[in-house]
């Protein structure tokens, strides 16, 4: 049964503390991991790699506290669920992206009419500001609807790797629909948790020069001493926080998958003609197929049907 958003966040924070409690030594390892999920995800290629590592690491933290990096990439190489995330992936970033263009543009040429219309500077100005923030807005949703959809589908690709392109999209856009809201409320609970902790980095790299000002002029070197110490500090702080943000925002969501998500794949059952029918009066029936071990592909093993049909 799905809990408040609150649970998975908490629940999360407790397996990633524990984690690192335990394994102070791995922390530069997970760091070093963290850059090349985010290189890997960035490039999108590596992206499905990347899924299984999460999913397998998410895993293996929940059920026993642990973690070995080398074997989260356990089944990475299947070559059909690697294609079929890797496929749907792309069609949601170009899809997304295309959107976002579009709108930029939308947003400048609107912006172009109405510098045209106004001849007041000053009102146009408004008008301008407007337009942006209302199309940042409907900007952001389309990326985190996007950045969701790819979420859950690497979450659903894993757990059931004989799943095809139709059936990740449709199990991650019904996803989205029922628990799209609670699934932003988590990540957003972990970004905001961890960006408190960087927000003094820009301040401390502008304010401490204004407050050592005098410094500067009479012990110079004492100064650029006091920079270095001060950039060295917040690259430590960032090599700490970094792994620490990566595996949060990797386990707390896969906490609310687990109750949440359907991994299930969908086939069409149509009816038989009849003799005296010309044409069949109905389309046919969705139902769900799910592999008794959901690790392996279901062509050598038998599929349990779920009688809850769809329409």
């Amino acid at each position: 049964m799905a809990k408040m958003h609150g649970h998975y966040f908490g629940r999360g924070r407790k397996i990633m503390t524990r984690y690192f409690r335990r394994n102070a030594s791995g922390l530069l390892l997970y760091f070093a991991y963290s850059i090349a999920r985010i290189v890997g995800d960035v490039l999108l290629i590596l992206l499905p790699v990347f899924a299984t590592s999460s999913f397998n690491s998410a895993h293996m933290l929940k059920e026993t506290g642990d973690l070995y990096l080398s074997k989260s990439f356990d089944h990475a190489e299947d070559e059909k669920s690697y294609r079929s995330l890797l496929i749907f992936a792309a069609v949601v970033v170009l899809g997304a992206g295309a959107l976002i263009a579009g709108l930029i543009f939308l947003n400048e040429y609107i912006r172009f009419i109405l510098f045209l219309a106004i001849l007041n500077p000053d009102s146009a100005s408004i008008f301008y500001w407007m337009t942006f923030a209302v199309f940042t807005i409907i900007e952001s949703v389309i990326g985190f609807y996007a950045f969701g959809l790819i979420q859950v589908a690497s979450y659903i690709s894993r757990k059931n790797p004989s799943l095809g392109v139709g059936d990740i999209a449709y199990d991650s856009m019904q996803y989205m629909k029922n628990h799209g809201g609670k699934l932003f409320i988590v990540d957003f609970e972990v970004t905001i948790y961890y960006a408190l902790w960087v927000v003094f980095y820009p301040v401390a790299w502008f304010v401490f020069p204004n407050l050592s000002s005098g410094l500067e002029g009479i012990f110079p070197l004492l100064f650029t001493i006091l920079r270095y110490v001060e950039l060295l500090f917040m690259i430590f702080h960032l090599v700490v926080l970094l792994p620490h943000f990566m595996m949060l925002i990797t386990v707390s969501p896969y906490l609310l998958f687990e109750e949440t998500a359907d991994a299930s794949r969908h086939v069409v059952i149509y009816p038989k003609k009849k003799d005296e029918v010309t044409e069949p009066d109905t389309r046919g029936r969705y139902i769900s197929a799910i592999p008794l071990n959901e690790l392996v592909d279901d062509e050598n093993h038998p599929l349990e049907v779920n009688s809850d049909d769809r329409r």
